[in-house]
């Protein structure tokens, strides 16, 4: 019999009730090129299976935005004022969005940040410090996006749903944040775990350069040069920490992007198999790969191969939502994988039970 295995994400709930005076507009986080993997060598004399490398192929367009570095004395220091209410959903959009810096000794989803920063698409970034200046930081952790939801009809007016969503899905829960006044600051507490608290950056202020979020992949790529027993070296996206997210929001852009040769990045690997990496091919079947001098070669075992299947969740999910099945005779293993543009890397969760992470090889 296959075993199931479900990989789900939860969602983390920010409820604010409160209405505030306009802030000064934020300048807008948009998307930038990325890269896409794909194509399959053809196969070796010996090997039985061909290796590809990561091309290149066409990404969503990339332009600068902003965030807005403090200058003068930091709302942190000042004491919190009246409560502000909301009376419209725009509004509590309106107060959210911004440059915000952290007040607490520890942030949203416990990140080492100076600050966070929601633009009006409402994709958030972390912020750091860096010669006096906020600055963006990289990485699946420190970047996501916000939702909202009225749930003003359960609960009475101005309630409102807030949820913080990162790029690799991990999540927070927290009662109802407080906004301030005069000072403007926003007060999360996590269930009577911890506090979280940002002050909005003061006016009178300089900006700096933010890129936004990795657009969805490009088309195009080419099938990489394998060797005579149907391998490839090894290097790969492996040695870098994971950059922005890469985006794949319909079935044929997560074809693209996860077809191709990647290097497993640290143990274990799927389904718990002895294993250096994984090969799938453009007719979506895989097979476990393994290190044998320097080059990554198929292995033979029966439990060794498989195939990919793909499901749309985004009724259930959200936009985007694609479910990618690995199916072996070991079972089946039900994901929604996670791509890092820069260096190419892939991070599937196993239920909450295990991550897999394999980097593409170049």
């Amino acid at each position: 019999m296959r075993a199931l295995v479900v990989s789900a994400a939860s969602l983390l709930t920010l409820v604010a009730c409160s209405s505030p005076p306009p802030l000064p507009a934020s300048m807008a986080q948009t998307n930038q090129p990325t890269t896409t993997t794909q194509g399959t060598g053809s196969a070796g004399a010996t090997g039985g299976a061909g290796i590809s490398v990561s091309p290149t192929g066409a990404g969503g367009a990339g332009a600068a935005g902003g965030v807005t570095q403090t200058s003068g004395a930091s709302t942190c220091d000042q004491p919190a004022g009246g409560p502000i209410r909301f009376a419209t959903l725009a509004e509590l959009q309106q107060t959210v969005r911004g440059t915000w810096q952290l007040c607490s000794n520890v942030g949203l989803f416990h990140q080492p940040q100076a600050g966070i920063f929601i633009g009006p698409d409402d994709r958030y970034v972390f912020l750091d410090l860096v010669g006096g200046q906020l600055v963006r930081k990289t990485g699946l952790l420190n970047q996501g996006h916000v939702e909202y939801k009225d749930l003003s009809a359960q609960n009475g007016p101005g309630f409102f749903a807030v949820s913080f969503v990162s790029d690799l899905d991990t999540t927070i829960f927290a009662s109802p944040p407080i906004f301030s006044d005069s000072p403007r600051q926003i007060i999360i507490n996590n269930e009577g775990v911890e506090t979280y608290v940002y002050a909005t950056a003061s006016p009178g202020s300089t900006t700096v350069g933010v890129t936004g979020a990795a657009g969805t992949t490009g088309a195009g790529g080419v099938a990489g040069t394998p060797g005579a027993d149907g391998s490839s070296s090894v290097p790969s996206g492996c040695d870098r920490p994971t950059g922005d997210r890469l985006l794949t929001p319909s079935i044929a852009d997560m074809q693209r992007t996860i077809r191709g040769t990647w290097a497993l990045c640290s143990p274990p690997g799927l389904f718990g198999q002895p294993q250096s990496g994984v090969l799938i091919g453009d007719d979506d079947s895989f097979v476990l790969l393994d290190v044998v001098g320097g080059k990554l070669v198929a292995e033979s075992g029966p439990f060794d191969r498989g195939h990919l299947e793909y499901i749309d969740t985004s009724a259930d999910n959200g936009p985007g939502s694609i479910q990618v099945d690995f199916v072996s005779d070991l079972g089946i293993l039900l994901s929604h994988p996670i791509f890092s543009g820069d260096p190419r890397q892939v991070i599937i969760e196993n239920d909450l039970l295990d991550t897999y992470t394999y980097g593409a090889v170049h």
